[in-house]
């Protein structure tokens, strides 16, 4: 039959008719959570997909809890219990957020990435690279609202338009992947910020071209800016708008996800019947590996590629290797150590009768690390 396959963040495959879109697996609507924030309306049900089978946990539960040791799984625990009652985060099944109350969740990067799924046309197994971490994001309600322009411009807003504006919004609103910074203050202490201005995170680059004097009016902007707002007499109580605190991850006190390993899978699902074939551990954290702990797989962003000779190639993990693994058990093969990051699948070509395996090795990206420009080629002698 001709089919289009689609993979998600979720973990689910979608197996669609290429004709006429319809689903080749029957599935069921559930019953979903109704948001708990002023204007914003839920759809009542959610598509609850079991085949093909899911290939990443698709809730976060208590259960979940890292047990690497007995102070990593504390450190998860603390932070998703704020008194001493209980447990007072939000988390299950599309639990949609609520103001002031933390939601943890898989998917934020996660299951699969913009790199999809390789296909193998005679077995009809579909090949995907998968992450699995919590993640722990917090909406905040703003009881005034006001646009920046209304203040008198102060060093700190100028050297802010010239630095920050273009990817946090004219009022420090966020766009898109760049969260907003008001109420900042609320969520980061003054020497978190200037550590995120000197060193960078994630997306965000390290501030080039501030001096201490200029940082130190970007931070007096930063964390006053809304106070000066509220006081200012255009501010006007508005319907209930809210801002979040970016994507934060849910992590243990060594910085290693807050779940149970794997943390990075590399999965072949069989399209014919639905069924996961198998699922095996993608990368690894050699320090956790020294300590006696089974290999627990990294958060990666390189996606497969597969082969008519019955291996699947993968890279984008932590550890910087690509890996050969069997396409039939996912047996671990070959693996070889890249000088960068290699975050995109692999590509295969044939010259003077040789086939060889062609990966881009350059770093950064989501996973951060060293930067560099190389094409690392591989070949059979």
């Amino acid at each position: 039959m001709d089919a289009v396959a689609a993979v998600t963040k979720l973990g689910n495959t979608l197996l669609l008719d290429r004709v006429t879109g319809e689903p080749l697996f029957p599935f069921r609507l559930k019953r979903a959570p109704i948001s708990k924030l002023h204007g914003e309306r839920t759809a009542p049900y959610q598509p609850d997909l079991q085949w093909p089978q899911p290939f990443a946990r698709q809730r976060f539960g208590i259960h979940q809890i890292t047990n690497l040791s007995n102070e990593a799984h504390e450190s998860v625990l603390q932070q998703l219990r704020n008194d001493e009652t209980g447990i007072h985060s939000n988390m299950g099944w599309f639990e949609p957020f609520e103001a002031g109350m933390p939601t943890a969740l898989f998917g934020i990067h996660g299951g699969a990435e913009w790199t999809g799924a390789s296909f193998d046309p005679k077995t009809g197994f579909l090949y995907v690279t998968s992450n699995e971490l919590p993640w722990f994001p917090t909406v905040s309600r703003l009881p005034l609202t006001i646009d920046d322009h209304l203040v008198p411009p102060s060093e700190g807003r100028k050297i802010y338009e010239t630095h920050c504006m273009a990817c946090h919004g004219h009022s420090r609103e966020g766009s898109g992947v760049h969260p907003p910074l008001i109420l900042i203050g609320a969520r980061k202490t003054e020497p978190e910020i200037r550590n995120l201005l000197t060193s960078g995170r994630n997306l965000m680059p390290a501030a080039e071209g501030l001096d201490e004097a200029m940082t130190d009016a970007l931070v007096d902007y930063l964390l006053t800016a809304d106070n000066q707002a509220k006081s200012h007499p255009r501010a006007q109580a508005k319907s209930p708008s809210y801002t979040y605190n970016g994507y934060p991850k849910l992590l243990d006190n060594e910085g290693f996800p807050g779940c149970k390993p794997p943390w990075g899978t590399l999965n072949c699902i069989d399209l014919n019947s639905g069924i996961l074939r198998w699922q095996v551990p993608l990368g690894e954290h050699e320090v956790l590996t020294e300590r006696g702990i089974p290999i627990t797989g990294t958060e990666n962003f390189g996606g497969s590629m597969t082969t008519a000779g019955g291996l699947v190639f993968a890279a984008g993990t932590r550890d910087l290797k690509i890996r050969a693994f069997d396409s039939a058990t996912g047996e671990e093969r070959w693996s070889h150590q890249l000088p960068f990051g290699g975050y995109a699948p692999p590509a295969s070509y044939r010259a003077d009768g040789k086939q060889y395996i062609l990966i881009p090795s350059t770093g950064g990206g989501k996973l951060g690390g060293e930067q560099g420009d190389a094409y690392v080629a591989f070949t059979l002698p």
